[in-house]
C-alpha cells in the first residue's frame, strides 16, 4: 500500500503519478514496466517515488486499486428491483458504463491485461492477491444477484461459473485491446462487440441453457 505521505499529495499530483504508472504497466505489463520511464512521464524522481512507495509491486497495487475503485463505482450492480430479464439489461448497462471509461482511456484495457498476465509468482504476492480476490468477489456478486432473480443456471458450481465469467472477460478485453486501433468508431463498434459477448454469456448461463 502507498505510504501515508502519498495521500497527502495534491489530488492532481497523485492522479498524474497513477496515470503515468498505469499507462506504463498497460503498455509493457508488470514485468516489462520500467520505473525510470514511468517516473519520467510523471515528473517524479526515483528518490521521491520510494518516499511514497515501497517498490514496483507497491506502485502497481496502488494503480490497480485506484482504477478498480473507479471502475467499481461505475459498475454498481443494483438488481433488487429487477427480474431475470431485467438482470441482463442491467448488466448490459454496466458494460456500457465500463466501455465509456475505455473510450476515454483505452489504455485501461491494457492495464486489465497486465493483471490477467501476471506470473504465478506475482499472483502469490499477498498484496496483488487482494486485487485479484476483489475482482473475483465482483463476479461472485454478479452471480449471486443473478441467481437471486432466477437469471443464472444452478446446475454448475459457483466457482466454475465465476472462473468462466472471468475467463470470458479476460479474452474479451484482450481482443478489444488488439483491435481497438482498427475501429472506425470505437465507441459504437466496441459496444456492439461487448453486447454480443454479453448475449453469448447469457446463452451460456441462463437457466434455459441447462442440459435436459
Amino acid at each position: 500500500m502507498p505510504r501515508q505521505r502519498f495521500g497527502k499529495l495534491p489530488a492532481e499530483k497523485r492522479e498524474k503519478i497513477l496515470e503515468a504508472a498505469g499507462r506504463e504497466f498497460a503498455e509493457q505489463g508488470y514485468d516489462g514496466a520500467s520505473m525510470n520511464r514511468l517516473l519520467r512521464a510523471a515528473g517524479v524522481s526515483k528518490g521521491a517515488a520510494y518516499y511514497y512507495f515501497d517498490d514496483k509491486a507497491d506502485l502497481f497495487l496502488a494503480v490497480l486499486e485506484h482504477h478498480w475503485d473507479r471502475i467499481a463505482r461505475s459498475a454498481i450492480l443494483d438488481f433488487d428491483a429487477h427480474d431475470a430479464e431485467g438482470f441482463w439489461g442491467a448488466l448490459g448497462a454496466v458494460y456500457r458504463a465500463l466501455l465509456d471509461m475505455c473510450v476515454e482511456r483505452p489504455w485501461l484495457l491494457g492495464l486489465a491485461r497486465s493483471v490477467w498476465s501476471l506470473s504465478p509468482e506475482m499472483r502469490s504476492d499477498d498484496r496483488l492477491g487482494r486485487v485479484l480476490e476483489g475482482v473475483r468477489e465482483w463476479f461472485a456478486s454478479v452471480l449471486g444477484k443473478g441467481r437471486a432473480v432466477g437469471a443464472i443456471r444452478t446446475d454448475l458450481p459457483d466457482d466454475l461459473i465465476i472462473s468462466l465469467l472471468m475467463a470470458v472477460d479476460s479474452a474479451n478485453g484482450t481482443w478489444l485491446l488488439e483491435h481497438w486501433v482498427g475501429f472506425e468508431d470505437p465507441e459504437r463498434e466496441a459496444l456492439d462487440f461487448r453486447l454480443r459477448t454479453l448475449d453469448m454469456v447469457r446463452r451460456m448461463f441462463a437457466p434455459g441453457a441447462a442440459a435436459p
